[in-house]
């Protein structure tokens, strides 16, 4: 896989500059709709304020650093689709100085990841660490009870921890 890459510019409001084919395919416009456009076009209308603060913060001192840290991030496609996102930004100012002499913009670079994936493995593991713990306490409780009502309350009630409605049957092999 191979990350979206942008270049934009200038501590106000960016402008994409250039994109790569991959950055076209992840956020579903061509090269020609992205180039010249506010790089906030590209991110959810419900981050923007937060992320003028943010660009700004990068633009006082720029140094390569993932965006965002500690932070949810969220980029937003062509049709309006948003997607978790890793972020990593770079200024190329040594190689692109800022316009008309000034000390602020340049050009930055902007590594998008989509990480949709991760998140929902991350989540899957989340998910069954919760069902295995609830099982285990399940099985403890198991152990201490000393009538069968006790064990299908105790599994019933671990087991619905995890927004599970649970049906314990007892069966008798003898019969």
């Amino acid at each position: 896989y191979h990350p979206g890459v942008s270049c934009f510019s200038s501590p106000g409001i960016s402008f994409l500059e250039e994109v790569n084919t991959q950055a076209e395919a992840l956020f579903g416009y061509g090269r020609a709709e992205l180039i010249g456009q506010p790089v906030d076009m590209l991110v959810p209308e419900r981050f923007r304020a937060g992320h003028a603060q943010r660009r700004s913060g990068f633009f006082a001192a720029p140094s390569p650093r993932p965006m965002g840290i500690g932070l949810e991030l969220y980029a937003r496609r062509k049709d309006g689709a948003e997607f978790p996102a890793d972020i990593a930004l770079s200024s190329l100012a040594a190689l692109h100085p800022p316009a008309s002499g000034g000390t602020e913009g340049g050009l930055t670079l902007a590594v998008v990841h989509d990480i949709t994936g991760r998140v929902r493995a991350e989540d899957a593991l989340r998910h069954n660490r919760d069902l295995l713990l609830a099982l285990s306490r399940a099985a403890q409780s198991v152990q201490r009870a000393r009538a069968p009502d006790e064990i299908y309350r105790a599994v019933g009630e671990e087991i619905k921890t995890l927004g599970y409605e649970t049906a314990i049957l007892a069966l008798d092999d003898d019969r």
